[in-house]
């Protein structure tokens, strides 16, 4: 059994014993998604509302894999004669972080990466969940609509696909244990394709008459339907949006310094010509990054989405309209600009608290020790 998140005992030793809290933690965030697959198609709503709860669960027990004291929103404000903070806690009488603050917790404070885009699904999800806690979903106050496990199935697929790859991949130290149960979980979640099957069926005809006018589609890397939508965004890339799943990614077209023919580069630079020449980041940036003077806020920056730290692989695509793109990951970015501790050049981050809490390269103020 894994010891780093065992609960310590007086002698700071690791207790043989998993944390109770934090295997609760786990054990029921699989059991709100299984509550959640299994009621896609008898009650929808509930589907969605146990399907956010699930990644709520999921961050937070990763929190308290760090500290039990992270998943609480302010510990100043648990207050009781009686019983201390952490009695409060066990007993689950305290307010605990949600979704933002778990995030930022775990970006901030443990210093892990969660991927830009598994945000945006995450709260693709919450933003439905609360409208039906909250308010009311205009789609769920009778029996389903047709069409609604179209909208569903799609941000429930995406979201779990960044989920899936932190539990397994990322935090596979902590949740390693749990692992058969996570691919089971997965193979239920991908049993949905049906879903989006009949999704594309219904959407089919509207993009066989694109074709016709030209449009281009592809066969989506995620969904493996052919209704990836591609787009002219820049003379160097393209994206392609898949209609079915709502996947999206970029595709980099760059002319073979040998043929001349073009070649398609995707993640991590990779792209191969049919005349042998093959491209890396290297030749990317060398190609395309032009000259590099790490003085100049000009140059190349770092990208915080897949944080490729051998070297700054975000080049500036449209400067009056504050467009960059990373080499390595194709995410195109809106913002760049210096970390306010380390001067670092940084494109996809809010750079404003990066004094205190610092960059994708150094840990700010409150982690310097002059000591």
């Amino acid at each position: 059994m894994r010891t780093d998140v065992f609960p310590i005992d007086n002698n700071g030793i690791a207790d043989q014993k998993p944390d109770p809290m934090f295997e609760s933690l786990v054990k029921n965030a699989i059991d709100f998604l299984k509550k959640s697959v299994n009621e896609l198609e008898k009650d929808p709503k509930y589907s969605v509302i146990h399907f956010f709860v699930a990644i709520e669960l999921f961050l937070k027990a990763r929190l308290l894999a760090e500290h039990w004291t992270l998943i609480l929103t302010d510990i100043n404000k648990v207050k009781s004669k009686e019983l201390t903070v952490l009695q409060k806690f066990k007993e689950g009488d305290v307010h605990t972080v949600g979704l933002e603050k778990a995030i930022d917790r775990l970006r901030n404070v443990c210093e892990l990466h969660i991927p830009s885009k598994a945000e945006v699904y995450f709260n693709k999800v919450k933003k439905h969940r609360n409208k039906l806690v909250h308010f009311f979903h205009p789609e769920y106050h009778e029996d389903p609509p047709p069409g609604t496990y179209h909208e569903i199935v799609p941000e429930q697929w995406s979201a779990w696909y960044y989920l899936h790859k932190l539990l397994i991949d990322e935090w596979e130290t902590h949740f390693g244990d749990y692992a058969d149960e996570i691919n089971e979980l997965d193979s239920m979640i991908m049993s949905n394709k049906k879903y989006l099957a009949a999704k594309f069926e219904e959407i089919r005809p509207d993009i066989e008459d694109e074709k016709k006018r030209g449009v281009e589609y592809k066969v989506c890397s995620w969904c493996g339907f052919e209704s990836a939508r591609c787009q002219d965004i820049h003379d160097l890339l393209y994206s392609r949006t898949c209609r079915v799943c709502f996947h999206q990614d970029n595709k980099l077209h760059i002319e073979c310094p040998e043929c001349r023919n073009e070649i398609l580069v995707e993640d991590q630079g990779i792209g191969e010509c049919s005349c042998g020449f093959s491209s890396d980041i290297d030749y990317l940036i060398s190609t395309l990054g032009g000259y590099y003077d790490p003085k100049e806020e000009e140059g190349l920056a770092y990208c915080a989405e897949c944080e490729y730290s051998s070297d700054p692989s975000v080049i500036c695509l449209n400067d009056e309209k504050g467009i960059y793109l990373c080499l390595n990951c194709l995410t195109i970015h809106y913002n760049a600009g210096k970390c306010g501790f380390c001067d670092t050049y940084v494109a996809g981050m809010d750079l404003g608290p990066s004094y205190s809490y610092g960059c994708i390269l150094c840990d700010g103020a409150a982690g310097w020790d002059d000591s």
